[in-house]
């Protein structure tokens, strides 16, 4: 229940971070007053996530490799699964890339990319209220490396719109969203059921 404000950043490599809220009945919000409604189990992320593999040079080349360095060849989870508006701060970067080793060999390992959610509750309840899930100005990563496969990207809000301007209390994907990130699967859910 309540809220999340996250302001520091995550970073846990091939790990996984969810935020999650659930709608309360709560006395000190005003059912009346929609802005006071949308209030209670929203999240905002105003700081970066990074589930991203690392990366581990044991060829030798720039010196005597450590070889007590973890591999983690995969990104992770991100999932921001809010029950009211869910709000990623412009600037922010959720990064669930995979890594990559280079081994004693020379070879090249590479991970694949992981998950990422973002979705916002969905429209009606007490107030009625149509909830967002607002993205604008921020950067997703999915990448994978070498033969690694790109990862999945999962977008959930009230309306959405590809390409063009968008309405109010709608959600504006430009056709650009889809050409960056090193995604394989995408999955755009309009929880008002209008998706244009």
């Amino acid at each position: 229940g309540g809220q999340i404000n996250m302001l520091g950043s995550i970073t846990v490599p091939d790990g996984s971070v969810s935020l999650s809220t659930v709608q309360t009945v709560n006395p000190l919000y005003n059912f009346g007053n929609t802005t006071s409604y949308k209030l209670d189990g929203a999240i905002t992320v105003a700081g970066n996530i990074s589930t991203r593999g690392t990366w581990v040079n044991d060829s030798g080349v720039f010196g005597a490799p450590d070889l007590t360095q973890p591999i983690i060849k995969n990104g992770g989870n991100i999932s921001v699964n809010s029950n009211s508006d869910a709000v990623i701060s412009a600037g922010v970067t959720l990064d669930a890339s995979g890594g990559g080793c280079v081994d004693q060999a020379g070879n090249i390992h590479g991970g694949s990319g992981g998950n990422i959610v973002i979705a916002s509750g969905k429209p009606g309840g007490t107030s009625g209220t149509n909830y967002q899930a607002t993205i604008d100005g921020i950067t997703l990563k999915g990448y994978g490396v070498q033969n690694g496969k790109g990862g999945s990207l999962s977008i959930s809000s009230n309306d959405i719109q590809i390409g063009g301007a968008a309405a109010n209390d709608t959600q504006l994907l430009p056709a650009s969203f889809f050409q960056g990130g090193g995604f394989a699967n995408y999955n755009i859910t309009a929880q008002g059921n209008n998706i244009s």
